[in-house]
């Protein structure tokens, strides 16, 4: 978990190559779709509840978000979209405006 400042600083410093904000209604094809992106790139971090235009929504938890992810990291059926298989971090970051999720991706 980063400090409240540290996502903030993050948050005004705007999406860049490594940094990608996702509306908390995002879908989970648009977020494999990131996480792939990222995994083939260097790597990166997603802030979901945050808009493209810096403008926190908060409302979001990591638990939400692990749920969505399951089916593309294996899930209960073992069967992994996303391959070869990843491991990222999911956490809740606390702002102001509520809860946002920050899913860090390593370089695949």
């Amino acid at each position: 978990m980063e400090t409240p400042n540290t996502i903030m600083n993050m948050i005004a410093a705007g999406e860049s190559k490594r940094l990608e904000f996702m509306d908390r209604g995002v879908s989970p094809e648009s977020l494999g779709a990131t996480i792939c992106a990222f995994l083939n790139s260097g790597g990166g971090q997603i802030l979901i509840g945050v808009r493209d235009d810096g403008t926190v929504q908060g409302g979001i938890e990591a638990s939400q978000i692990v749920d969505m992810l399951r089916p593309l990291s294996g899930g209960d059926d073992g069967v992994s979209l996303i391959t070869p298989n990843a491991i990222w971090d999911v956490t809740d970051e606390p702002t102001d405006d509520g809860p946002i999720v920050m899913i860090d991706v390593p370089a695949g």
